[in-house]
């Protein structure tokens, strides 16, 4: 990441925490999120991470101590699967 510039930019500006974000979101369908949501930003810190071969899965937690699950796989994120493969190797 170094070799490819600033590894560590701070220039991210979080919107709202993970918190507010179930508050606000979490009772709606995914057919009324597609229809009308609006994206959102929330700094999160990666707690846990199953890397399966083409599909991973991460926890994800912020200071409003609001836990989010994801997932992801190399058949949608391309080429960067390889480098989410590599964050947080020591866990």
């Amino acid at each position: 990441m170094r070799e490819r510039g600033n590894a560590f930019p701070n220039d991210f500006r979080r919107d709202a925490l993970a918190g507010d974000i179930l508050t606000a979101y979490g009772a709606k369908s995914a057919e009324a999120l597609d229809a009308g949501g609006r994206w959102r930003q929330s700094g999160r810190r990666m707690r846990a991470k199953r890397v399966m071969g083409k599909a991973s899965f991460a926890k994800l937690e912020d200071s409003s101590g609001a836990n989010s699950k994801f997932s992801c796989s190399k058949q949608t994120l391309g080429e960067a699967y390889g480098e989410f493969k590599g964050w947080m190797s020591a866990m």
